[in-house]
C-alpha cells in the first residue's frame, strides 16, 4: 500500500461525512432540495475518491482496470449531480441545455457500465506507470484510454465550461456565489491538468481527487450561509408570526369581551322590565326557583311579598295613562332606593324595624320585579315571618309618602301579601309558594286594603286566610 495516497483516502472519508450530514439535514430539518443534492454529490465524489485510492493501490492490472473503470462511472455520475447542484442553489429552472446534458451523462454512465472493457481502454498498452515528484516514486497500473473515451472526457470539459458559465452570470447578481466560484475554478483548473495528463501531454499525478475537496468545502460554506440565512429567515417568519397570533388572540379576547357585554346587556334587555328596568315576571321565576332550591339545601327561611297598587284603575281614569306609568315608576324607584348594602344572611345589620328609620328595608341580593301591570313581587332571602313583616310596613310607609308635583293631593296606597318559607319546611315548587302569597294579598284587599297580610307556606289545600 502506497502511503502517498493516503489522502485521497481521507478526502473520500470527508467526502462521505459530508454526504452523511446533509443526507440527516435534509430529511430531519425538511430543508431546500439544495441540500440533497449536495449530499448525492458528495457521495459521489467520495466514491469516486475511494476507486481512485483502489486503483493506485492495486496489485494486478485487472483489478486496477476494475477500479478506473468504477472511477470514470462515478465521475459520469458526479457530473450531472454537480449541475443539479448549481440549479438548485440559484434557484433556476432546468434549461434545455442542461437537460441534454443530463441525458447524455447518463447515455455515457450505462455504457461506461456495460461496454466490455477494451471499448473503454486500450488493453494492448503497457499500464505500469511511475511517476516521481519531490523524490517520491509512486508506481501504479492504469490503462490508456480508447477514442470513444475521449468523446465522454469531452462532454465532462463541456459540462464543466456551461456550469461555470452559469456561475460567472449569477454572481454579477448574487455574491453569495463566490464561494463556489472560487472552487469552481480550482476543480475546473485540476480537470484541464488532469486532462493533459490523460491525454499524454505530460506526467505527473492526478490532482482531481484533491480538488474535489476545494469545491465541496466552499460548497458546505455556501450551503452553511444560505442554512443560517434561512434559519434567521423562519426565526423572523416565526416571531411575525407569534406577533400576529398574539395580536389576534387580543382581538379575539377583546372581541369575545365585546360579545360576552352584549351577552350580559341582552340578557338583561331579556329579563328586565322597560319601563321600570326592574326584572319582569319571567326573570322572577327563574330567581325564585333557583333560591328555592338553596333555601332546602342550606337550610334558610325566604319570603315572598306581592305589591298591588290600590284604585290603580281609578288613577288611570282620573289623571291618564302617562300619570299611571309615572306612579309605577315612582314605586320601582322606592324599591329600588330600599335596597341596602349585601350582607350576609343579615347578620351584620341592625334588624329591621320601624323604629330604625335609618335602615333601608331591602339587600342588593334580594329579587324586586314588575309582575305586570300595577303588581310588584319581591323575593326576600333570610328573611323570615319577623323580618318579612317589617319590611312589608316599611315599603308601605315609604309609598305612603310618595308625592307628585303634577297633582300634590294625590296619595298613593297600596296592598301586600306576603308568604314565608321556614327552613325543614319542604317546598320545590315556586308556583305553589307565589299562589299563597297571591291568595294572602286578595286577603288584604278584601280587609280594606292599604295594609299586607302575611302567612306561612302550607299546602295550598291546606292553607286556612
Amino acid at each position: 500500500m502506497q502511503i502517498g495516497f493516503f489522502p485521497v483516502l481521507i478526502m473520500a472519508f470527508i467526502s462521505a461525512y459530508l454526504s452523511g450530514r446533509y443526507l440527516i439535514v435534509f430529511f430531519l430539518k425538511k430543508v431546500q432540495i439544495v441540500n440533497l443534492h449536495f449530499s448525492i454529490l458528495c457521495f459521489a465524489i467520495a466514491c469516486y475518491d475511494l476507486f481512485a485510492f483502489l486503483m493506485y493501490n492495486a496489485q494486478t492490472p485487472d483489478s486496477s482496470l476494475l477500479w478506473q473503470r468504477l472511477q470514470l462511472v462515478s465521475g459520469l455520475f458526479a457530473a450531472p449531480v454537480i449541475a443539479l447542484f448549481i440549479f438548485s442553489l440559484l434557484k433556476k429552472h432546468m434549461s434545455l441545455i442542461l437537460k441534454t446534458l443530463i441525458l447524455s451523462y447518463g447515455i455515457a454512465f450505462l455504457f461506461t457500465l456495460l461496454a466490455p472493457a477494451h471499448w473503454i481502454y486500450n488493453l494492448k498498452d503497457d499500464v505500469l506507470k511511475t511517476i516521481s515528484f519531490f523524490n517520491i516514486s509512486i508506481t501504479y497500473f492504469e490503462a490508456s484510454i480508447q477514442p470513444i473515451t475521449f468523446g465522454i472526457f469531452s462532454l465532462f470539459i463541456l459540462g464543466i465550461i456551461y456550469a461555470f458559465s452559469i456561475l460567472l452570470r449569477s454572481l454579477k447578481n448574487n455574491k453569495e456565489v463566490l464561494p463556489i466560484v472560487i472552487g469552481f475554478s480550482f476543480f475546473f483548473l485540476s480537470c484541464l491538468v488532469d486532462f493533459s495528463i490523460t491525454f499524454g501531454f505530460f506526467k505527473f499525478i492526478y490532482i482531481t481527487e484533491y480538488s474535489f475537496l476545494s469545491i465541496i468545502l466552499f460548497m458546505d460554506y455556501s450551503l452553511m450561509r444560505q442554512l443560517a440565512i434561512f434559519y434567521k429567515e423562519q426565526e423572523v417568519v416565526q416571531e411575525k408570526l407569534e406577533r400576529q397570533v398574539e395580536k389576534r388572540t387580543k382581538e379575539i379576547q377583546q372581541l369575545l369581551g365585546k360579545l360576552k357585554e352584549q351577552n350580559k346587556r341582552l340578557t338583561g334587555l331579556v329579563e328586565k322590565d322597560s319601563l321600570t328596568d326592574l326584572y319582569n315576571h319571567a326573570a322572577f321565576y327563574k330567581h325564585l326557583n333557583a333560591f328555592m332550591n338553596a333555601s332546602q339545601r342550606h337550610q334558610f327561611p325566604l319570603s315572598i311579598i306581592i305589591i298591588d297598587i290600590d284604585d290603580f284603575k281609578a288613577i288611570n281614569d282620573n289623571y291618564g295613562h302617562r300619570f299611571g306609568d309615572s306612579v309605577i315608576k315612582s314605586i320601582a324607584m322606592v324599591l329600588k332606593k330600599a335596597s341596602r348594602q349585601y350582607d350576609e344572611k343579615a347578620r351584620n345589620k341592625p334588624e329591621i324595624t320601624l323604629d330604625n328609620p335609618e335602615i333601608e328595608s331591602l339587600r342588593d341580593y334580594d329579587i324586586i320585579s314588575r309582575y305586570g301591570g300595577d303588581e310588584f313581587t319581591i323575593l326576600l332571602l333570610y328573611c323570615g315571618e319577623k323580618e318579612a313583616s317589617a319590611v312589608s310596613q316599611r315599603l308601605k310607609k315609604m309609598i305612603g309618602d310618595l308625592r307628585f308635583p303634577e297633582f300634590p293631593g294625590v296619595t298613593i296606597a297600596c296592598s301586600m301579601g306576603v308568604v314565608y318559607l321556614n327552613p325543614g319546611n319542604p317546598c320545590t315548587n315556586g308556583e305553589e309558594l307565589f299562589k299563597i302569597a297571591d291568595k294572602a294579598l286578595y286577603q288584604a284587599k278584601k280587609n280594606g286594603k292599604n295594609n299586607f297580610v302575611i302567612t306561612p307556606f302550607k299546602p295550598i289545600e291546606k292553607l286556612q286566610l
